[in-house]
This record gives C-alpha cells, structure tokens and sequence, in this order.
C-alpha cells in the first residue's frame, strides 16, 4: 500500500508529520528532537508498503526541516531498497 508522507514547515517553525492526511507528530520549534520509536510510529511500515514523500514549506528554519526531510528520505529510501531486495531474493528462490 502507498502511503503519503507530507512533512511540513509551518509558519510557527514547528515541522508536522502526515501519513495519508493524519497528523502523527509534532516537533516543536524549540525542541527539535525524534526518536527511533517515533518515527518507526509515524511510518508504521509493513511489507509492500511504498512511501510517496513530500513538503510543504510555511516557516524560515529551513535547515532544520531540510535535516528531517533528509533523514526520512533516507530511511524510506533504504526501506524500499530492502524490500525490493527482498522480493528478489524471493524470486530467485521459488
């Protein structure tokens, strides 16, 4: 199943997390700190899924939401390269 990341700056600097239109977390402007755990819940990966990734752009701290942005681009992109790994390995078996 594809799911539809969007990671948004907001005016206030603060940076949302949206999986398909739900909101599944906050990083405050003046913590700008995520777990292993929460972005493990926010992605919420099971096998087959595909991620489509995007931004939204409202705040100044740009850098900070360019990190972020990276790093789940990253993880995602590492995901579905194990996935696809995976499939065929699968296929080379059978």
């Amino acid at each position: 199943m594809e799911k539809k990341i969007i990671i948004s700056l907001e005016s206030d600097n603060s940076i949302r997390f949206l999986v398909d239109d739900d909101e599944k977390f906050i990083i405050q402007s003046d913590k700008r700190e995520i777990s292993a755990e929460e972005i493990y819940n926010i992605l919420d990966y099971k096998s087959g899924d595909t991620f489509a990734l995007e931004q939204i752009v409202k705040g100044t701290d740009k850098g900070a939401f360019e990190a972020f942005y990276k790093l789940f681009e990253r993880i995602i992109n590492q995901i579905e390269d194990k996935d696809e790994n995976s499939k065929a390995d699968d296929d080379y078996t059978n």
